[in-house]
């Protein structure tokens, strides 16, 4: 099927529009992690839920994604996108009397509220938020979701591999700051690292 340059213009744009759209939003959701949620659960939660804690309360670790979806022994403690239904918010809003967490006591409102956005919007994990993974291999439970990167690997797949040109540079006439932000420019490393 040939299709025509304007409709494969227009589905190139879509996908370069949608790719930068997800990109914004996991840009902004990983910060909402790195800003309240990875600080409440160092604070409340990694003493008791974390690879490196004396015991490993309930069989539960939230110091990485993997952990978090593989849950412990009362199941996964967050269903994405549904914090009614998920664990975790159940024991954090002391719902339960057997289920409340954590068990010092009850989460500031503004810490809960914050723990319920994480789960609405998917419970967004970086990876370099991640403790170190225990050397005995976790069996994962990931819900089954649309793949959303076809149009941004599509995207990538149409274009042509670029040739960057090389700085017209000797290196006797540079300074160590200018070699090393020609070598972060190179490598595709952002600006700001040139320090």
């Amino acid at each position: 099927m040939n299709f025509p340059v304007r409709f494969k213009l227009a589905m190139i744009t879509v996908a370069f529009a949608s790719s930068q759209a997800l990109a914004d939003d996991d840009a902004v959701q990983f910060e909402h992690f790195r800003k309240k949620i990875r600080p409440l659960f160092i604070e409340h939660c990694f003493e008791c839920h974390a690879a490196d804690a004396k015991s490993i309360e309930g069989g539960l670790r939230l110091d990485s994604a993997d952990a978090v979806l593989a849950g412990g022994d009362s199941g996964p403690p967050i269903v994405e996108h549904v914090p009614d239904d998920s664990l975790l918010i159940k024991a954090v809003l002391y719902e339960e009397d057997a289920l409340q967490m954590p068990p010092i006591g009850k989460l500031r409102d503004s810490e809960v509220a914050d723990l319920i956005k994480w789960v609405e919007d998917g419970a967004p994990y970086p990876p370099s938020a991640e403790q170190p993974k225990p050397a005995a291999p976790m069996m994962v439970a990931k819900p089954e979701t649309p793949d959303l990167n076809i149009a941004v690997a599509f995207f990538w797949l149409l274009q042509p591999p670029t040739i960057l040109p090389l700085p017209h540079h000797t290196p006797s006439d540079l300074s160590p700051q200018q070699v090393q932000r020609i070598i972060n420019q190179l490598s595709g490393k952002a600006a700001s690292a040139d320090k």
